[in-house]
């Protein structure tokens, strides 16, 4: 009887609840994530998997250093997008999506991360988090200072690329 009062509850809570409301409640997204895009000098998108020399999901790792040890992080390759008024605009970057590279970010649990696509060298990857945006700002690749997909509008968020 218990567990079935405790879901009605939950059932009633989540139906209550409307987008119009200006707390977080059930139905309340919590977007907090880091999309990266791939690409290479003719800027041609190396995770489409139509593209030659493109990496496969596989071949890639993102890590992050805990005292001596280096520990995975969970990520998923998103398609390319539509947006504007109409999603009459499409974004055609395939992009490397995490929400646990932002919550380890946001959470100062860690500062550096390392991204391996393929056989190629480590890319040292840092951010700053800018919550209040939902997106990463301050993007560096192996210390340097990126600029952010300029065919995205900024409206829309920032998504940067490693160059490959």
């Amino acid at each position: 009887m218990k567990k079935f009062l405790l879901c009605f509850i939950a059932l009633t809570f989540g139906l209550s609840c409307t987008k119009e409301q200006m707390t977080v409640c059930g139905c309340s997204p919590i977007d907090n994530h880091v999309s990266l895009i791939v690409k290479n000098q003719e800027n041609a998108d190396l995770l489409d998997p139509a593209v030659s020399g493109s990496f496969d999901k596989n071949n890639i790792k993102i890590r992050y250093k805990q005292g001596d040890i280096l520990k995975d992080i969970s990520f998923a390759i998103r398609e390319p997008f539509s947006y504007g008024a109409n999603a009459e605009t499409k974004f055609p970057y395939y992009q490397l999506f995490s929400s646990e590279l932002a919550s380890l970010r946001i959470s100062n649990t860690a500062q550096e991360f390392y991204v391996y696509l393929g056989q190629n060298t480590v890319d040292t990857l840092s951010f700053d988090y800018n919550s209040a945006k939902g997106y990463a700002d301050n993007v560096k690749v192996n210390h340097v200072l990126q600029t952010s997909e300029p065919s995205l509008p900024e409206a829309y968020g920032r998504i940067y690329y490693l160059l490959k």
